[in-house]
C-alpha cells in the first residue's frame, strides 16, 4: 500500500570553499571530474551485542565454527553467540589477494571496460534510518564522507517512522546543513513507521527496527521522484531502470567511490570461492555485494512457507552456489530494475523470516532468500568494506599493505594527512576499502572510538571535535580497556594484526568526523564555534565512572 511521502530536492548554491584546506564543493564534485585539492585537516568492556545493530553480524559470524540456523534458537545460546565474537579468530582463508590478470582471462570471457563519467553519475546511493538523534549524526557523516571524496550521482537518506514534528525538524535541518551547502543531489525521503512486529491477527506485539530497510527501500522506489514504478507492470520506469542502486548502512563512511564497475584489478579483492566466472560490472541480472559471513544459513529456513512457492528457485540453490553468490550485505549494488524486484520479495519474505528467526540478521537472511528466489546470483567482493579487525572476507589486506603501498612508516599519519587526491580520488593508486563500517569498538593504547560513545550532538556549534590520535598509533602493541587508566597493569597485548587495523579505522574515522565537524561549524555557526580537538572517548569512560 502506497502512502504519502516527502522527498526533499533543492538547488545547490554556487561553489563555496570549505574550511578544509581549500577543497571546493562546486559542480566538479557532481561530475566526478577534476577539481580535487589537498586537505590540510589533521590530525573492552560492554557486550558487543549492544554495540553494533546489524553489525552484531560480525560478532556472531567471525567465530571459527560456522553459525547455522537452528529451528527454535535458545535465548541463552543466542546471547552466548553474540558474546563469542569477543575472542574471534581469523578464518583460515583470511588472507585474500587481488585477482590477477591471468585469473581473469581464465575465469571469464567478459570484457571489462572503464566506467565513464556518464556511468558514474547513474549511481544512486540510498541508506535507511529512523528519526533518532543517534542516526541523525551518522547520516550527516555519511553525506559528508561522500561530499569530501566527490562521489558522483545522488544520495538519499530514507528516514522511517518520524512524527510530524520530527519530519519538519529533520527536513529543515537537512535543507540548511546538507542540501544547500553540500549538494542538491543529497536528498531525504520520509516513509511511514515500518518496524512493528504483528501477529496473524494484525496486533502489534513487538518491534524490529530492521524492517525499515527493505520496506523503506520499496517505499522510496514507488514514491520518490527519482524513481517511479509502472504499477501495471510492477517494474521500475524504463528511464530509471539502468540506474545503479547502492544500499548502504548509516554507520558506513566512504573512502572510495561507489560505482558499478569493478574492473580495476588493483582496487578489487575477491575471495577464492567467488573467482571462478567472476564478473566485472553491475548489469541487469548481475548484482554485486560485500561478502559477509552469513554462510548458507538461509537455506535452513522453511522456503515453502516463506516464499509461498513450492517451485521457488531458492530451493534449487546448492551449497556451493549458496556460498558463492548469496552471503552478501551492505553495500548491496544492483541496477534499479533488479533492486526493485529484490525489494518486493524482500518485503514479502522478511516478516516470515523474522517469525521463524526473531533475531538480528533476520532481514539479511531474507535478502539472501529474495535474491535466490529471483535467481539473481550476486558477485561477491571483499574490498567494499572493513568492519571487524578479526574477520577475513573484508578489505583488510589493503590496510595491512598500506605502509608498503605508500612508503610511509605510520598508517595513522597517512590517514590523517594524506590528501583526497592521494588517497580517495579515482585517480589514486592507493588501494583502500570502499567504506569503513564502524559498527565495532576500536582501541589501541588508550585511544578509542565507538559509535555508541559518540555524542549525539557532535555536529553542533558548541561540541568540541575529537582529540587527534598520535601519528605512530599503529606501532603500539597494547590496549587499555575502556574504564581503566593508562598504567602498565592495565595493558592488554594486541595480536600482531590488530594495531595497524585498529589504528587505520580510528584515524580514518577521526579525520572524517573532525573534517565534517569543521565543515558544519564553518557553514552553520554564526560567531564563535568550538573548534577545539579535545573530546577523548576513552577518557569519557573514566569521567563517567567517577
Amino acid at each position: 500500500q502506497q502512502t504519502s511521502s516527502t522527498t526533499i530536492m533543492l538547488r545547490k548554491r554556487g561553489p563555496r570553499s570549505s574550511a578544509l584546506g581549500g577543497e571546493t564543493g562546486g559542480d566538479n564534485r557532481l561530475r566526478g571530474t577534476a577539481g580535487y585539492s589537498s586537505s590540510n585537516a589533521r590530525g573492552d568492556g560492554n557486550s558487543l551485542a549492544k554495540l553494533c545493530g546489524t553489525c552484531v553480524l560480525f560478532v556472531m559470524l567471525c567465530v571459527a565454527v560456522p553459525v547455522f540456523y537452528r529451528h527454535q534458537p535458545d535465548i541463552q545460546q543466542q546471547q552466548q553467540l553474540n558474546e563469542g565474537g569477543r575472542n574471534a579468530k581469523l578464518r583460515s582463508d583470511a588472507m585474500f589477494t587481488p585477482i590477477t590478470e591471468e585469473e581473469t582471462s581464465s575465469t571469464s570471457t567478459k570484457t571489462a571496460t572503464a566506467t565513464t563519467d556518464d556511468d558514474s553519475n547513474k549511481v544512486h546511493i540510498v541508506f535507511s534510518t529512523d528519526c533518532s538523534s543517534f542516526q541523525h549524526w551518522q547520516s550527516y557523516l555519511l553525506f559528508y564522507s561522500a561530499y569530501r571524496i566527490h562521489q558522483p550521482g545522488k544520495i538519499t537518506r530514507i528516514a522511517s517512522g518520524c512524527t510530524d514534528q520530527q519530519e519538519e525538524k529533520e527536513l529543515a535541518w537537512h535543507t540548511e546543513h546538507i542540501s544547500s551547502v553540500m549538494s542538491e543531489d543529497f536528498r531525504i525521503h520520509f516513509t511511514p513507521h515500518f518496524s512493528a512486529v504483528k501477529d496473524e491477527s494484525g496486533k502489534v506485539n513487538g518491534d524490529y527496527k530492521f524492517f525499515n530497510k527493505p520496506m523503506g527501500l520499496k517505499h522510496w522506489f514507488e514514491n520518490s521522484p527519482d524513481m517511479g514504478v509502472d504499477g501495471s507492470q510492477g517494474m521500475v520506469l524504463p528511464e530509471h531502470e539502468d540506474t545503479i542502486i547502492a544500499l548502504l548502512d548509516p554507520d558506513q563512511v566512504l573512502l572510495k567511490h561507489i560505482s558499478g564497475d569493478m574492473s580495476d584489478l588493483k582496487m578489487t579483492l575477491v575471495s577464492n570461492i567467488a573467482k571462478d566466472g567472476r564478473k566485472f560490472k553491475v548489469e541487469h541480472g548481475t548484482p554485486f555485494g560485500q561478502h559477509y559471513g552469513l554462510g548458507t544459513g538461509w537455506k535452513k529456513f522453511n522456503a515453502d512457507e516463506i516464499t509461498g512457492d513450492p517451485n521457488s528457485h531458492a530451493k534449487e540453490v546448492g551449497q556451493h552456489e549458496a556460498s558463492k553468490h548469496y552471503p552478501v550485505g551492505p553495500p548491496y549494488i544492483a541496477t534499479a530494475r533488479d533492486m526493485y524486484q529484490i525489494a518486493l520479495k524482500w518485503v514479502e519474505f522478511v516478516p516470515k523470516v523474522h517469525k521463524e528467526y526473531p533475531f538480528l540478521l533476520a532481514e539479511m537472511y531474507a535478502y539472501c532468500m529474495a535474491a535466490a528466489h529471483l535467481n539473481l546470483p550476486h558477485q561477491l567482493v571483499d574490498h567494499l568494506m572493513i568492519s571487524n579487525v578479526n574477520c577475513g572476507g573484508e578489505a583488510w589486506p589493503f590496510v595491512d599493505s598500506l605502509r608498503q603501498n605508500t612508503g610511509q612508516e605510520n598508517v595513522c599519519e597517512t590517514m590523517m594527512t594524506g590528501s583526497v587526491d592521494y588517497l580517495n580520488s579515482p585517480q589514486s593508486t592507493i588501494p583502500l576499502p570502499t567504506v569503513i563500517h564502524f559498527c565495532q569498538r576500536y582501541i589501541v593504547g588508550d585511544t578509542f572510538f565507538g559509535k555508541r560513545k559518540t555524542p549525539h550532538d557532535f555536529f553542533t556549534c558548541e561540541h568540541p571535535l575529537l582529540k587527534e590520535p598520535a601519528f605512530d598509533l599503529d606501532h603500539l602493541t597494547f590496549k587499555i580497556p575502556t574504564g581503566k587508566a593508562l598504567a602498565d597493569e592495565n595493558k592488554e597485548v594486541l595480536k600482531a594484526h590488530q594495531p595497524v587495523r585498529e589504528a587505520f579505522t580510528i584515524c580514518g574515522i577521526t579525520r572524517i568526523m573532525n573534517e565534517a565537524g569543521e565543515f558544519f561549524k564553518s557553514h552553520g555557526c554564526k560567531g564563535d564555534a568550538n573548534m577545539e580537538k579535545s573530546y577523548d572517548m576513552h577518557a569519557s569512560f573514566l569521567k563517567n565512572n567517577k
